[in-house]
């Protein structure tokens, strides 16, 4: 079943404090200097043994003024309509909404571009609730994983046939 929506818990390693993220589909979310856009939610259903599997870009804005540095307070918050970009932090359009199971085209072709703009792609990739240490983000301040995918109609098809 495909999600509408992500559920994260972030860790900041400094202050020791966790934050639930609840983050719609191919919305970005800040937490700290990170930039959190889910681009897919997927969890089996309950007949299945329990997965929970999404697919994130995760990305660093090195010049971020969500960081105090001062008291290493990270913030969570949505980004609202008004603030999303209307591109990815690449400069790419977002990608439509796709019902496959596959994952999301990723752009690595304005990878230095991103750079001058103090952006550092820090992960592109599944990550899986049940196993969080197979695939995770690396960063010396914060943890992401997955906790849960919300999801507003349980009988709304995944794209499986």
């Amino acid at each position: 079943m495909e999600g509408d929506a992500v559920i994260l818990r972030a860790l900041d390693k400094v202050t020791a404090r966790t934050s639930d993220l609840e983050i719609p589909i191919g919305e970005y979310a800040t937490f700290g200097s990170l930039t959190i856009l889910p681009q897919k939610c997927l969890k089996r259903p309950p007949e299945e043994t329990p997965e929970t599997t999404a697919f994130l870009e995760i990305t660093e804005h090195l010049n971020s003024a969500d960081m105090d540095a001062a008291s290493h307070t990270a913030t969570a918050r949505i980004i609202t309509p008004a603030e999303t970009p209307a591109a990815a932090p690449s400069g790419e359009p977002l990608p439509p909404p796709s019902d496959s199971n596959a994952a999301p085209p990723v752009n690595t072709e304005n990878t230095a571009n991103d750079q001058n703009r103090g952006i550092v792609r820090l992960f592109t990739g599944w990550m899986f609730a049940s196993s969080p240490a197979i695939n995770a983000l690396e960063h010396p301040v914060y943890d992401v994983w997955v906790i849960d995918c919300k999801i507003s109609d349980p009988d709304k098809p995944s794209g499986k046939e």
